[in-house]
């Protein structure tokens, strides 16, 4: 049997996945309670190695109060700036503790965070 190979599309969604999850402050057993599946699934997501349907992406969305499309957005072919960064766990302890500020410092934030890893990059 073929092996499946990762698509950097599903490594670059699953990054996305993770982010938004931190920046609300969930758990991977919180957003799989929530949907009905177990936080293995989850992590198996948000490092790309299992593929997220359409029906699964909405859920997520709903859940996560973005739109599906948030989870393509910055994506050009290859996983670079801050999404190659996610795996870092400082770097997510400093997404939490900024998405715990009111929301109008929570989105400067994210967004210098953003500028930062894309100068850096």
């Amino acid at each position: 049997m073929k092996k499946r190979t990762i698509h950097m599309m599903d490594i670059h969604v699953g990054k996305r996945l993770k982010l938004r999850r931190n920046m609300l402050g969930l758990s991977q057993e919180a957003l799989g309670k929530h949907i009905g599946i177990t936080f293995q699934q989850i992590q198996k997501y948000e490092r790309g190695s299992n593929r997220i349907y359409a029906s699964r992406l909405y859920d997520l969305s709903v859940i996560l109060e973005c739109r599906t499309g948030w989870f393509f957005e910055e994506f050009d072919g290859e996983v670079r700036g801050l999404m190659s960064y996610l795996d870092d766990d400082k770097l997510m302890r400093h997404i939490q503790q900024l998405s715990s500020l009111n929301d109008g410092l929570d989105d400067a934030g994210i967004e210098f965070v953003r500028q930062l890893a894309i100068r850096s990059a």
